[in-house]
């Protein structure tokens, strides 16, 4: 069986933290999600939010970002030309 350099040990350090925040981050995620007052408070922030998954997938969106996505690209060309207006 073959033995792993110090350059290969070090990367997989660096790449266990990160993967051990990841996953704690996730475990959080899911008992927020599974608390009623966790899900209507995300629900209720003002900012538009979602949270993406590594592939840029949409995991969840709440009320503001939803509403931001159903209106899609009628609001950026109402945006870009009411920015226009003020120029």
């Amino acid at each position: 069986m073959s033995t792993f350099d110090s350059a290969q040990v070090r990367a997989f350090e660096r790449l266990s933290r990160h993967m051990t925040r990841s996953l704690q981050m996730a475990v959080r995620l899911e008992r927020l999600e599974a608390e009623p007052a966790g899900s209507a408070a995300f629900d209720m922030l003002p900012q538009a939010l979602a949270i993406v998954d590594a592939q840029q997938g949409l995991l969840r969106a709440n009320a503001s970002m939803e509403s931001l996505l159903r209106c899609g690209s009628a609001c950026a060309a109402t945006r870009r030309s009411t920015e226009g207006d003020r120029a």
